[in-house]
């Protein structure tokens, strides 16, 4: 049998011509699903299987035996852990028959058939090893997450039924692994209309965006962490396989049970995210994810910050192995943890724990999350905690107001300001993809004013502006009209 991956173009637009068959699962797009847990379900790879298409669906890790646990002493490993290298809750694979209908195959060589072209009230034998039967009984226009598209309703001898939408697939209908292997039965509605992975929709930050995190070390003594990230740069990688993003940092350290405060002045980091780590990141819900420093294993999604889709994981913070019992990592205990982590589209790594120190007994440990943010197009999560006040408390630009105007009559753009530190100050102005446009050496005195003039195109900009010192920054994103 030829198993050929997603980049096989000719494949491709077979699949794309045959729509019209209310294909369940999509090739390259990841179908959500709502249920009492949530999760989802991708196609991998596509090939033949004599002479009808066949589709891979992705693997997930389940839950080992409870007795996994009788085996180690207490606290020995932080639950859950999950055994990778199962196949999905619907089966394996699934074939597209020439007569319009889908073959759904679990490793046990099992078979559950949907028929979409046979007339209504005609009845099949759905599975194969029992004696259900299905039948299409309806035939009809439905809204599916806000769009009209022809549904086909399957009833099933027991009761149960599926929905499949013309373009979109599976609409509701229980888990096949229910009928082939006696799992859990999950209702399934569509979440999400099916969407192509992309590990880059994690972030959206722009030049000009900001946000504030907070790490917190879990322990009687230790600190808090208050950080201010300014992106000033993002660089995309001609190969779109990694993304680079510059910031200018602030932070406020808060010590405990001592108490301390400490404003740690401004410093400038470069991150660089890739593909080859967050990877999983394109994966479905309980599939697990090899990066190159540790193993990932993602729970049911959910919603996150501002109604976003999170991804959950668990993983374990060094390389290891599978066996019956889940994975064991390569490590001594105490700090041998399985840890949470949870992403979030479009704002990227949102909470998670990591490890900062260990007792004989006891892994010490430190939470990460971000609390506010401020991105174009997006409103912030709230206020942000009264501890980044004292970010500016001390610095000679707490008093500094910049403002945009425009004027009624000529429609000139500019920026104003009041209470600013006299001084030379370096202007840039950037596109919204990182690009520099131009820049200038300005004179500011400490209240004035100052035309924004751009032979360009009109759109969104950010205005970056530096002291001469380069120990104070301000962005701002400014609406430009073309001259």
């Amino acid at each position: 049998m030829t198993r050929q991956f997603l980049t096989t173009f000719l494949l491709l637009l077979a699949i794309s011509l045959h729509a019209q068959d209310y294909q369940p699962f999509h090739a390259g797009k990841l179908h959500y699903f709502s249920s009492a847990s949530n999760y989802s379900l991708r196609v991998d790879s596509v090939g033949l299987a004599g002479n009808d298409s066949a589709f891979w669906m992705n693997e997930i890790a389940l839950f080992p035996s409870p007795a996994c646990t009788t085996f180690f002493p207490p606290n020995y490993y932080r639950t859950p852990l999950f055994i990778p290298g199962h196949e999905g809750f619907f089966g394996d694979r699934f074939i597209r028959q020439a007569d319009g209908g889908y073959a759904f195959v679990n490793r046990a060589g099992d078979t559950a058939t949907f028929h979409t072209q046979l007339p209504t009230g005609q009845s099949w034998t759905f599975l194969s090893s029992s004696n259900l039967t299905a039948s299409i009984s309806a035939r009809t226009q439905g809204n599916v997450l806000g769009t009209m598209d022809s549904v086909i309703v399957i009833d099933i001898s027991d009761g149960k039924q599926y929905q499949l939408s013309q373009h979109f697939g599976l609409v509701a209908g229980p888990n096949l692994s229910y009928y082939f292997n006696n799992d859990q039965l999950r209702a399934a509605t569509i979440a999400y209309l099916p969407m192509t992975p992309d590990w880059k929709s994690f972030f959206d930050w722009q030049p000009g965006d900001v946000y504030h995190t907070l790490d917190h070390a879990n322990s009687g003594n230790g600190y808090e962490n208050y950080d201010r990230w300014l992106v000033t740069n993002r660089y995309d990688y001609p190969n779109m396989d990694s993304i680079e993003l510059n910031f200018t940092c602030q932070r406020v350290q808060l010590w405990f049970q001592t108490p301390d405060t400490i404003i740690v002045p401004p410093y400038n980091e470069t991150r660089i995210y890739s593909g080859r780590e967050l990877g999983g990141l394109e994966k479905a819900t309980y599939e697990v994810h090899y990066g190159p420093e540790n193993v990932h294993f993602q729970l049911p999604w959910g919603t996150g910050l501002n109604g976003r889709l999170l991804l959950p994981f668990n993983y374990a913070g060094a390389d290891g192995s599978t066996d019956s019992c889940g994975f064991v990592p390569n490590i001594m205990p105490p700090c041998n943890l399985s840890l949470p982590e949870r992403w979030t589209k479009g704002l990227g790594d949102t909470y998670h724990l990591h490890a900062i120190g260990f007792t004989t007994t006891t892994c010490v440990d430190a939470t990460y999350q971000m609390l506010c943010y401020e991105q174009a197009g997006h409103d912030s999560l709230g206020p942000c905690p009264q501890q980044f006040d004292l970010l500016s408390a001390e610095s000679p630009f707490a008093e500094a107001k910049l403002t945009l105007y425009r004027a009624q009559q000529s429609s000139e753009t500019g920026l104003r300001w009041e209470g600013m530190p006299q001084g030379t100050y370096h202007w840039q102005l950037y596109d919204l993809g990182g690009r520099k446009l131009w820049e200038q050496t300005v004179d500011m005195p400490v209240n004035g004013r100052k035309e924004l003039a751009f032979n360009g195109s009109r759109g969104m900009y950010v205005l970056k502006i530096n002291s001469e010192m380069e120990d104070w920054q301000y962005s701002l994103k400014v609406p430009l009209l073309a001259e």
